[in-house]
């Protein structure tokens, strides 16, 4: 044990001028202990040790006060003197963050940098937009387009046709094309024998049963009777007693309190869920009016097909 120490102790004392054994040499002095300490020490073990951890920490025993990079009470910085976080638009630069040039991909996610800040939609030179609307439409930091709302339809940051019989459903469910009703997502073709009804259970002269036309003269499907002028034998036409499941089958009506009444025309009162006919919305009053022309009514998700849509819910001149 005495050995061992003794090696320990034999480099931090070279420089105290000592050596352990029985000489002390440049002015060192044994202890009680038999140690060679300078007469400035206290003697103790603590003071010893202290003089030695000095000497080793002078000698560069100890590396951890050593660092090339920068660092504050608030968290680390870079060797330049930046927060090491300049967000997603900024770099350091001589110790300052410095925002990046416009249109430049954002450090962090899949946008561009516009005025500083990360847009992940599109920009439409004043601000962010979300970039899934048909007037601002555009993804990833881009540009905004502006689709035609007739037929097109922002869908994942591109505008795309819709309307046509087969495309997707224009907003507020609309289909531009004759023949066609939005089912589901899509403009499907509506109105002839096998086909979907279109509008408010409108066939033709045929049936709408299950939503689903019936030919004139066929079978009215499940209710069993003949179709006829929109009726299913006695039952289904305006007026008539409602068929078996509170079914109306002629065009624009629907069931209540037992009998067809007129619905979904023009100056008659909406359909169950405010349905009304092509070209009509349902008004605050509860009837359906006629939509989309300057002076009329806004359409279903504020369409217009001439102008824009006003404050006053009205389609006017577009600003």
């Amino acid at each position: 044990m005495r050995h061992a120490l003794a090696a320990a102790l034999a480099g931090a004392c070279l420089a105290a001028g000592c050596i352990w054994e029985d000489v002390c040499v440049n002015g060192a002095v044994r202890n009680a202990e038999g140690r060679c300490v300078l007469p400035t020490d206290s003697g103790s073990d603590g003071g010893s040790e202290a003089g030695i951890d000095a000497q080793v920490d002078a000698s560069g025993g100890n590396d951890s006060g050593s660092s090339d990079a920068l660092t504050t009470d608030a968290g680390e910085t870079d060797a330049t003197g930046c927060a090491m976080d300049c967000g997603s638009c900024a770099s350091c630069a001589g110790g300052t963050c410095e925002p990046m040039t416009d249109a430049t991909p954002c450090a962090a996610g899949g946008g561009r940098c516009r005025a500083g800040e990360c847009c992940e939609g599109c920009w439409d030179g004043v601000a962010c937009q979300a970039g899934d609307e048909e007037v601002a439409c555009g993804e990833r930091g881009g540009l905004c387009s502006g689709c035609d709302v007739h037929i097109e339809l922002c869908f994942a940051g591109a505008c795309g046709d819709c309307g046509t019989a087969g495309a997707s459903c224009c907003r507020g469910n609309r289909c531009e094309a004759v023949g066609t009703v939005c089912f589901g997502i899509v403009c499907a073709a509506c109105g002839g024998p096998g086909q979907r009804c279109c509008g408010v259970n409108d066939c033709g002269t045929g049936c709408c049963v299950d939503e689903v036309c019936r030919a004139e003269g066929s079978t009215c499907g499940p209710l069993g009777t003949t179709c006829s002028a929109g009726a299913c034998g006695s039952c289904g036409g305006p007026g008539e007693a409602c068929c078996a499941g509170d079914r109306c089958t002629a065009p624009s009506t629907e069931c209540s309190s037992g009998f067809c009444i007129a619905c979904g025309r023009q100056s008659t009162p909406c359909c169950t869920g405010d349905t009304c006919g092509p070209e009509l919305v349902c008004h605050s009053s509860g009837n359906c009016l006629a939509c989309g022309e300057l002076g009329e009514w806004c359409c279903a998700a504020d369409y217009c097909a001439s102008g824009c849509c006003g404050s006053d819910g009205r389609c006017a001149t577009c600003p």
